[in-house]
């Protein structure tokens, strides 16, 4: 799965390994990646446990949504990390 943010700063991918990464488009370099889940991880910090099949972008805030096959099936919503 892939889309383009709606204001046209980024290409998010996902990826058969469960990963979701981000690319600027004006560089063309990966500004983050959010890993798949490691062996026998589970819970709501760890990320897709099976390919991701589905993204989206907010239209005005830094969020992304991604969606995982089965039997992973969980969406999962990405913001950066307040360093306050």
């Amino acid at each position: 799965a892939f889309c383009v943010s709606p204001l046209g700063q980024w290409v998010v991918s996902g990826s058969e390994d469960a990963s979701v990464a981000v690319y600027d488009l004006n560089s063309s370099e990966q500004v983050a990646v959010m890993p798949g889940c490691a062996p026998g991880e589970t819970g709501p910090k760890s990320g897709h446990c099976s390919p991701v099949l589905a993204l989206d972008v907010h239209p005005s805030e830094p969020k992304i949504v991604s969606g995982g096959q089965a039997p992973d099936n969980t969406i999962k919503i990405w913001a950066p990390v307040s360093s306050a």
